[in-house]
């Protein structure tokens, strides 16, 4: 039997005690109804008393405790991601002091819990982990998990259930799937652990265990498309731990870290049929083969990549970078472009050659690295220049730049790291480029990207340029001049570019 709520009575609430109440012909809200007519239950304990019998109902099969635990699980899932009231919070820790520890215990749980019930747990931390209120202890929610992850019982819980998920994913080869249940829950492990490492420089300090670091590795060599987000997300993860602590790129790259992103980055633009030689044919993917026919190798490398696809390169080229600037043991000298990265330069041409299929933030991405590269050894220019690195980037910026804010700010640093090396600035002056400017400031599809502060990001980058680099003084102001002009024209409606009905004179100066 059970225990429904509480009535008055001479002596003030007295309990309510029916028994064998899922024996009861009535469903719950029947008995409810008679127990609220037969004993006068007040209106503010109706609800509970409701809850109450639904749970004595249900937990009288195991199907039924199971349902009940999950729909406990769900609400509380959904009140922390409610922005929920302090005051409300604080009720339910001061009731649940446990909480945490309990969830824990679900998620260790493997083969006594039900899997949907494990991922429903490590949904409700991660939500948790979001959540900075501070409780009367004055620790914040975030602070409260972080601490029972970090205790002695459960110190190496997330290293164990990453390790045996990842195992299980990377068993499925390039074909294979794994249960809905169990990728559903390494999505949530995956996006959990995430979470906790951006949160805050705290955060990933406290879970970080180097053991994390094998444990992703092989995902990046895993090229089952259907995994892409898994891939994503662990890539992020590694990128999280790096922000947080340099010592871990320098980890990843003594374990053949970059050797296994630029090979996974090499087998990504491979998709398209861009880059056509392998970086490590021990390491190259089926998914590296090249398309037959020419036309549908250039339909193919026109096609926007799918989001999750660019995603997973955005993170990929970050980790990357960070990877790439540091040393091998024994090294006197940073050399990105020797051993292991020696395939960079052919990955960054082919996302120069393609940006409307990579999209405007990976190109900037692809920018960044390339002046890193320069600003770091500008004597790795005649590397770049063997790949055609530097020509194809000019290239494409005078064909016309993505109007993308990141691609747009990523110029005038990207241009004056070329001109560090004198071959470099030669290529600059005789390419034209700082024409790209005129079409930027005066043609109406970069108004968006012209919003906010990226005219002065912009200005103060080509300010920068042009005291480093005089010799672009004089092509620079030319094409400034040229922008004011156009913009005098389309004032006049003396331009194809004028928008239509606009009253330039309106408003004032």
């Amino acid at each position: 039997g059970g225990e429904g709520a509480t009535t008055s009575g001479p002596v003030g609430l007295q309990p309510v005690a029916v028994a064998d109440v899922h024996k009861l012909p009535q469903d719950p809200h029947e008995l409810c109804a008679k127990l609220i007519q037969e004993h006068g239950i007040p209106c503010e304990h109706r609800f509970s008393l409701l809850s109450r019998i639904r749970v004595c109902r249900s937990f009288a099969t195991l199907e039924g405790r199971q349902f009940s635990t999950r729909v406990r699980l769900l609400a509380l899932y959904v009140l922390l991601q409610s922005n929920v009231e302090h005051e409300e919070l604080q009720t339910l820790f001061d009731n649940e002091p446990e909480l945490v520890n309990e969830l824990l215990e679900i998620i260790r749980g493997e083969g006594k819990v039900l899997v949907g019930l494990r991922t429903l747990a490590l949904r409700i931390l991660a939500a948790a982990v979001f959540d900075r209120t501070r409780l009367s202890n004055h620790q914040s929610v975030q602070t409260t998990v972080l601490e029972a992850l970090g205790a002695g019982q459960y110190a190496g819980l997330l290293p164990n259930l990453l390790q045996k998920s990842v195992d299980l994913l990377t068993a499925t080869g390039p074909d294979g799937d794994l249960a809905p249940g169990v990728s559903k829950f390494l999505e949530s492990l995956l996006s959990f652990i995430a979470t906790v490492v951006q949160s805050s420089n705290q955060c990933g300090s406290t879970i970080y265990d180097s053991t994390f670091l094998p444990i992703l590795l092989p995902l990046l060599s895993h090229t089952n498309p259907k995994h892409i987000t898994f891939v994503s997300t662990g890539i992020c993860i590694l990128e999280a731990f790096m922000d947080h602590n340099q010592e871990v790129a320098r980890q990843l790259r003594e374990m053949a870290g970059l050797k296994r992103m630029v090979a996974r980055l090499h087998t990504e633009l491979s998709v398209g049929g861009v880059v056509s030689h392998p970086v490590d044919d021990s390491l190259a993917s089926p998914l590296s083969h090249p398309i037959d026919s020419a036309a549908a190798q250039e339909e193919a490398a026109q096609e926007v990549l799918p989001y999750h696809r660019r995603l997973m390169l955005k993170h990929l080229l970050r980790a990357m970078s960070q990877v790439a600037n540091f040393a091998l043991p024994g090294e006197a000298t940073v050399r990105p472009l020797q051993g292991d990265g020696a395939g960079i330069p052919a990955c960054l041409c082919a996302i120069f050659q393609r940006p409307k299929r990579y999209g405007g933030i990976i190109f900037s991405v692809a920018s960044q690295i390339m002046t890193e590269i320069l600003n770091q050894d500008p004597l790795c220019f005649n590397q770049l220049e063997e790949a055609g690195l530097p020509r194809v980037y000019l290239e494409t910026l005078s064909t016309g730049v993505l109007p993308v804010y990141d691609t747009l700010c990523s110029i005038p640093p990207t241009l004056m790291a070329l001109c560090l090396n004198k071959r470099g600035k030669q290529r600059v002056q005789e390419s034209g480029v700082l024409e790209c400017l005129v079409p930027i400031f005066t043609t109406p599809q970069y108004l968006k990207a012209l919003q906010n502060d990226t005219p002065a990001v912009m200005g103060g980058g080509i300010d920068e340029l042009l005291r480093h680099v005089s010799d672009l003084r004089k092509p620079c102001v030319a094409s400034i001049m040229d922008i004011f002009v156009r913009i005098v024209e389309i004032g006049e409606g003396k331009h194809d570019d004028a928008p239509e009905g606009l009253d330039w004179g309106a408003g004032g100066s």
